[in-house]
């Protein structure tokens, strides 16, 4: 075992560089003494007492096999990962320490109660023991490799601090045998020191090489806007993925405690915050929120979420044959292609303005999935809940706004335009098939009115062949022609305009 007692050890290529003299004495122990001019080759063997050593002129390369127990630092100053053998490591002092540049461990236990901070990316392809003490991460990222476990029992005082802008992250096998569960033994310590893991059970999903989850965390409410009112926490878990595809079948359990929540913990809901809100599951008990998931983004805790249904058609790309829309198509110079993938149409935007002064407006929603069946959906928040008229904004259609205010309230609201021309304000829409309604198209600059300016951008872009997504293709079909041109020389004649209270 290797007691590096008073000094800092530095690692310099794959090499752990040694400046003091190292003796020997029994049982296998090396310790500092003070000869600056000696630099050292150790190899720990597997029985922990045999210790090879001879002098190198480019510093000391370590090779562990055994046991290294590190009383204060270590530096890596390659500026890239180095491997420290298969070996335990083990940091143990009495003050805090610290890693500085990236490492490698095969096996690496805490047990220091003052802590280890590493500023540097570090990885453990083996067992990470939490026997006493916190890890730091800050801005740097502490990779599991796929095959690591987590040993000891993680605590407040024996976790894994994420706080920052680092990450503690997993990487799981290409090929995981489902179910597949991990528990991140992660916490903070802004004042009282509070420990809140993540347990993550994979059903489905496709892990490709080098993939990892990572989390981290802060103890704070959430950002989303409106969302920490009534009840809620004071926490959220920023979950980032990268290499996990497909299918993505995966419960969370988030664990909080009784310090975090503001209100009443049982009207508490599993909310998944960006990029738009979306509910889970209903607080049960234990201090846990849960909820499964197919993408990971931001989570934290609050009230039961207004839930919005709308429907509606838009002109361009409504399609009779189908009774649906086709989908927006793009052109990248070599062919052309849907905008988005799966059923969505295309993408509009979401306006509450209030139901007694209209001018204000009250919550917007940008860019939301507009489905080929007509089918809009996003949530609010449940401090939002009042009358509202609701607002829609699309990139060439003329902005629609509902007959009346809708009451939005938790539950579920639901609003079909489609029905009938009076469903919009001003019984402003179109027929586009027996029964069915949708928006008018033609308004190319978003001004409110169609008319002569969107005329002439219209014919501009036929005239220059264009194609792509652009606000001058009425039709959706990737190219600007005489087929959009007609469409908008026939809004002109029909002085198609807004219509608002």
């Amino acid at each position: 075992m290797i007691f590096i007692m008073n000094k800092v050890a530095q690692l310099s290529a794959f090499c752990l560089f040694i400046s003091p003299l190292f003796t020997e004495p029994a049982f296998g122990t090396v310790k500092y003494q003070s000869n600056p001019n000696t630099n050292t080759v150790l190899t720990i063997h597997e029985d922990g007492n045999t210790i090879a050593r001879g002098n190198s002129a480019t510093g000391g390369l370590l090779t562990n096999y055994g046991t290294v127990d590190l009383k204060h630092n270590i530096d890596n100053q390659t500026g890239t990962f180095s491997d420290l053998g298969a070996g335990d490591f083990i940091f143990s002092g009495t003050t805090s320490q610290t890693i500085s540049g990236p490492v490698t461990f095969q096996n690496l236990t805490l047990n220091n109660p003052d802590g280890v901070t590493t500023v540097s990316d570090i990885q453990v392809n083996g067992v990470f023991t939490l026997t006493n003490g916190r890890l730091t991460l800050g801005g740097s990222n502490l990779l599991l490799g796929n095959a690591a476990s987590i040993a000891g029992t993680p605590s407040a005082s024996a976790m894994v601090v994420a706080t920052g802008t680092g990450e503690l992250r997993r990487s799981f096998p290409v090929s995981p045998s489902f179910p597949f569960a991990f528990t991140f033994p992660v916490g903070d310590v802004d004042g009282t020191a509070e420990y809140s893991p993540v347990t993550v059970n994979f059903t489905s999903g496709t892990f490709g090489s080098g993939n990892y989850l990572g989390v981290s965390l802060k103890n704070e409410a959430d950002p989303f806007p409106g969302i920490a009112t009534g009840n809620y926490l004071n926490r959220y878990w920023i979950l980032n993925s990268d290499g996990i595809t497909g299918s993505i079948s995966c419960d969370l359990t988030f664990k909080f405690t009784d310090a975090d929540v503001s209100g009443v913990k049982s009207n508490l809901y599993c909310i998944k915050t960006s990029p738009a809100l979306f509910e889970y599951d209903n607080y049960l008990s234990n201090n846990v929120l849960n909820g499964t998931v197919s993408t990971f983004s931001r989570f934290t805790g609050a009230d039961q979420l207004v839930k919005t249904n709308l429907k509606l058609f838009l002109e361009g790309l409504y399609n009779p044959a189908t009774g649906q829309m086709n989908k927006a198509q793009d052109f990248d110079g070599g062919g052309y292609f849907d905008k988005y993938e799966g059923t969505i149409a295309d993408v509009i935007n979401v306006e509450l303005h209030d139901g007694l002064n209209f001018q204000t407006i009250a919550y917007s929603f940008p860019d939301l999935e507009l489905q080929q069946n007509g089918t809009l959906t996003f949530n609010l928040p449940k401090s939002y809940m009042g009358s509202y008229y609701t607002v829609l904004k699309h990139r060439n259609h003329i902005e629609t706004v509902s007959m009346s205010p809708v009451s939005y309230n938790p539950g579920m609201v639901s609003y079909d335009f489609s029905t009938a021309a009076g469903q919009a304000f001003g019984n402003n829409q179109k027929q586009v098939s027996t029964g069915i309604w949708g928006f008018f198209t033609g308004d190319v600059n978003q001004d409110g009115i169609v008319n002569l300016i969107d005329l002439s951008s219209e014919n501009s872009a036929v005239l220059n062949l264009e194609k792509g997504y652009l606000s001058t293709d009425l039709n959706g079909d990737g190219i600007v022609n005489l087929i959009d041109l007609s469409t908008v020389n026939s809004a002109t004649l029909n002085l198609v305009t807004r219509k608002t209270p």
